[in-house]
């Protein structure tokens, strides 16, 4: 059986429009125009977005924030340290904390 390789760049390239589309703007790659996580979120006042969602649970900003913080954590532990096991415990939050929140709304 004959493997293929994966240019790196190439890969890189490809990767970062999946992250661009799912966070930033729409490409045309998997999501409808206007869609994506940032654009979606964009007509939502600060003060509401900090209300809890249904008066019951999290935030809005806080869920983006936690998505947005395990997403980069995840891509962190799969392609700077070859994770691809237990990483549930990553994003459960039962392995590492993070200290700070990166790139949270504010």
């Amino acid at each position: 059986m004959m493997s293929k390789v994966i240019c790196a760049d190439h890969l890189t390239r490809k990767l970062f429009s999946v992250i661009e589309e799912v966070f930033e703007t729409h490409d045309g790659i998997f999501l409808d125009p206007a869609t994506s996580m940032l654009q979606t979120l964009d007509g939502i006042p600060a003060p509401q977005a900090s209300l809890p969602v249904g008066g019951r649970c999290a935030s809005l900003a806080a869920r983006v924030a936690h998505v947005s913080f395990y997403f980069f954590e995840v891509l962190e532990s799969v392609f700077l340290r070859g994770r691809t096991r237990g990483l549930i415990g990553v994003m459960s939050g039962t392995r590492r904390k993070p200290s700070h929140r990166r790139n949270a709304p504010g």
